[in-house]
């Protein structure tokens, strides 16, 4: 079940990254959603009804949970490069996937990732080396978080979940 649950691992929260590492994040979320649209766009309702593992999100919920999650992403980007080290809440990701939106149609959140990953590489790409090295409480967490470190969570985040949709594609074959 693990496998199915991390199929390319979990993140690693313990590597040192470094803010020349960032770079190639961005790069990462840059292409991301053209990449992720391509692989989408012609699927049914069929496959995007299909989950990865039981219990496991449909392959539809998967994609309205990106943007959801990146969004989060830029507000906690936002507040760190423009407030001193702010306390930031968690969602609860599992019930955001049962709200009506979760079940219509996908160009909407394809789009709507597009547009946010737009912003946040308009930023990144401009961030300085002390800008990476800003900072962000997570209150359910309790864990302090850099920004040179985010990046690397949120482009594993992308392939991440697209490994489960490659896994929930793969059982209707």
């Amino acid at each position: 079940m693990e496998n199915l649950k991390y199929p390319i691992g979990p993140f690693d929260f313990e590597r040192p990254y470094k803010v020349s590492d960032a770079a190639e994040a961005v790069a990462h979320l840059k292409s991301f959603p053209g990449q992720l649209i391509v692989r989408v766009k012609d699927l049914t309702d069929e496959q995007l009804a299909l989950t990865y593992r039981p219990g496991g999100w449909s392959v539809r919920q998967i994609l309205h949970h990106y943007p959801d999650s990146h969004l989060n992403l830029y507000t906690r980007l936002k507040f760190a490069l423009t407030e001193d080290k702010p306390s930031i809440k968690g969602y609860n990701e599992a019930l955001w996937a049962t709200t009506p939106d979760y079940k219509g149609d996908i160009a909407l959140p394809l789009s709507f990732l597009k547009a946010i990953h737009g912003k946040l590489v308009a930023i990144m790409e401009e961030m300085t080396e002390e800008q990476w090295m800003r900072t962000y409480f997570h209150m359910e967490y309790q864990k302090t978080f850099v920004l040179k470190d985010v990046v690397q969570l949120y482009k594993w985040h992308c392939d991440h979940h697209l490994a489960h949709i490659e896994l929930a594609l793969s059982t209707s074959k």
